[in-house]
């Protein structure tokens, strides 16, 4: 019910910060896992239908396990840090650990539907600095009946409110825009119609966005253009190039194949450059682990990036529910959020609204505008 509730809109988010203080309340694992598997589980609730779309050839039932699986691997730190008789500290020591090890590798990779996240809503433009006091908010729900638990919650909450009001939602650079579209998933590349029919498409949407006045950037969805060819960089090179001689950008987003290997999700200028890659591809889907030809991982890489002169993050769709990606992104280094997005296997299910919520919180909470692209 939590999970179902907090993540309609980003107001709701700071109900997030009760979740740690249930699981940890419990006076037996068992019903600890239980809890912490009930949240992440609802919170992905959507994954079994996802995994059908992706993959319509499998049997649904690796999406049913994949979702219990995935739910269950997030569950474990909250189990581990189950003791009896726990004292009030050691359950606030204990959220504050959890809270952590959920955020760095290796849980870091998985842990989306964090409850940090509600430091968008609470402590906007405040970066890492919210983050933190979020963690610190959590951890006084134990500590309630303490004197010194409730002047801290007083004063973070005071913190709360000033940051809220003295926040203003920062503008987008100028004359920076992004393509939305509605295409779907790209056809298999020996569909030559389609795949040229969809080129195409992109391209007149390009053309019709230029026609306005002042267009620096154009920023496309995730995986939009498909395979990267030498058919896409002749077609696109022109419009890329005129884009890239007056100080701007044209970023598309492509999949780049090494043979057999696997592929480098990537934001690339036509002709040019490759911008950004995906550091963290959503596991399994997309990521194998080496284990069979997917997306490559960069998951120690920098997602900072210089774009007609300003300095940009980039998280890739599936970054977009996890921190661990964005932690430079909080340190006030960047100026803009560029989100390219592929939602196609999420389209119309809860997960869709679920992502923007999550995506709209890093911004606010990096205080930087968030440019996103994506496809549907």
């Amino acid at each position: 019910m939590i999970a179902g509730v907090a993540w309609l809109d980003l107001a709701w988010l700071p109900i997030l910060l009760v979740v740690p203080w249930v699981i940890l309340s419990q006076k037996h694992r068992a019903i600890a896992f239980a809890s912490a598997w009930g949240y992440y589980a609802a919170f992905s609730r959507d994954l079994p239908e996802a995994y059908a779309k992706f993959y319509p050839a499998a049997s649904s039932l690796w999406g049913w396990l994949g979702w219990a699986f995935w739910a269950a691997t997030l569950a474990l730190p909250w189990v581990f840090l189950i003791r009896r008789n726990m004292t009030p500290e050691r359950k606030a020591i204990s959220i504050l650990v959890a809270l952590t090890a959920l955020t760095v590798p290796p849980f870091g990779f998985f842990h989306w539907g964090s409850p940090l996240l509600a430091g968008g809503a609470l402590y906007p433009g405040m970066g890492v600095l919210g983050l933190l006091a979020t963690a610190a908010l959590a951890a006084t729900f134990p500590l309630w009946r303490k004197k010194t638990a409730l002047a801290t919650l007083a004063c973070l909450l005071a913190l709360s409110v000033a940051a809220n009001t003295l926040w203003t939602t920062p503008a987008r650079p100028e004359g920076w825009v992004a393509i939305n579209t509605e295409m779907g998933r790209h056809p298999p590349i020996a569909n030559r119609t389609e795949v040229i029919g969809r080129q195409e498409a992109l391209y007149a949407l390009a053309t019709e966005k230029l026609s306005e006045e002042g267009i620096k950037v154009i920023l496309f969805p995730e995986s939009i253009a498909g395979m990267d060819r030498a058919a896409i960089d002749f077609r696109w090179r022109p419009l890329s190039k005129s884009l890239a001689d007056n100080g701007g950008a044209l970023l598309m987003g492509v999949d780049i194949w090494d043979g057999s290997k696997g592929y480098l999700n990537a934001l690339k200028e036509p002709g040019g450059k490759i911008v950004a890659r995906a550091r963290v591809p959503m596991p399994a889907g997309s990521w194998k682990f080496g284990l069979a030809p997917g997306a490559f991982s960069d998951v120690f890489g920098s997602g900072t990036v210089n774009v007609a002169g300003r300095k940009a993050s980039v998280s890739f769709c599936y970054e977009d529910f996890i921190l661990w990606p964005h932690l430079e992104l909080l340190t006030w280094q960047t100026e803009v959020l560029l989100a390219p997005g592929n939602q196609w296997s999420s389209k119309d299910l809860a997960a869709e609204n679920t992502q923007n919520v999550s995506l709209a919180a890093l911004g606010r909470l990096a205080g930087v505008p968030v440019l996103r692209a994506r496809n549907r």
